[in-house]
C-alpha cells in the first residue's frame, strides 16, 4: 500500500451527512445484485458504511483492511447493528489475506487509488474470486478542485480504470458515473 492511504483519525468523516447523501448505501448497493448466498470481500472496508448493510444482505461479509483500528470501529458498528457474519482481516490488497476461490463478489470503494502496484491488487481479487464471481469498484472520479476525497493527483479516472482492468484481464463496464464518482462492474475475460 501506500502513503495515500486514509487516516483512522478521519473515519468519522466516513459517516458524514454529505457523504451519504453523495453515496447513499442502498443505491449503491443495489448495483452488486447481492443474494443471500453470496460472500462477499469488502476491501478496504474501513469502519463499515457499506460493509454492516451488505452483511445484513448475505452469507459472510470478508471484511478487509490494512488499518487494525478501522477494523474495531467496523467490529463496534456490527455489535451495534447485531451483525455477527463478518469475517475482518488485517491485510494489505497486494497480497490478500485469504484463500483462493473463496468468494462470488469482491467490493472496493474508493480505496483503488491508494493502492501502488494494482497489478499486483488485481492478481489477488483473481485470486480470491471464485470463476465468474463478479468486482465491483467505486471510486473517485479526477475533478479540478474536488470538496471531498483525496486530491486529484491521487485519483484515477474512469476512463482509465476501465483500461486498467482490460490491462489485467478483467472486462469492465461503467454502471454510473455522477463527476464526483464512479461505479464499475468486472469480471475476468
Amino acid at each position: 500500500m501506500s502513503d495515500k492511504r486514509f487516516k483512522p483519525e478521519k473515519a468519522g468523516k466516513l459517516f458524514s451527512p454529505e457523504r451519504q447523501k453523495l453515496l447513499p448505501v442502498e443505491k449503491i448497493l443495489a448495483y452488486l445484485d447481492l443474494e443471500q448466498a453470496d460472500s462477499v470481500a469488502d476491501l478496504g472496508a474501513g469502519n463499515g458504511y457499506f460493509t454492516v448493510p451488505m452483511a445484513k444482505k448475505v452469507t459472510t461479509v470478508h471484511a478487509v483492511d490494512i488499518e487494525p483500528q478501522m477494523l474495531n470501529m467496523l467490529n463496534d458498528y456490527a455489535v451495534d447493528e447485531n451483525v455477527s457474519n463478518i469475517e475482518f482481516i488485517t491485510s494489505d490488497l497486494e497480497a490478500i489475506n485469504m484463500e483462493g476461490n473463496s468468494v462470488n463478489k469482491v467490493f472496493s470503494a474508493f480505496v483503488m487509488h491508494e493502492i501502488s502496484n494494482l497489478k499486483k491488487a488485481f492478481e489477488e481479487i483473481n485470486r480470491i474470486m471464485i470463476k465468474g464471481g463478479q468486482l465491483f469498484i467505486l471510486d473517485w472520479e479526477v475533478e479540478e478542485n474536488p470538496e471531498m476525497g483525496p486530491p486529484p493527483h491521487e485519483r484515477i479516472s474512469s476512463e482509465r480504470f476501465l483500461s486498467l482492468l482490460q490491462e489485467n484481464g478483467f472486462k469492465g463496464q461503467m454502471l454510473y458515473r455522477d463527476g464526483k464518482t464512479y461505479g464499475i462492474k468486472a469480471t475476468m475475460n
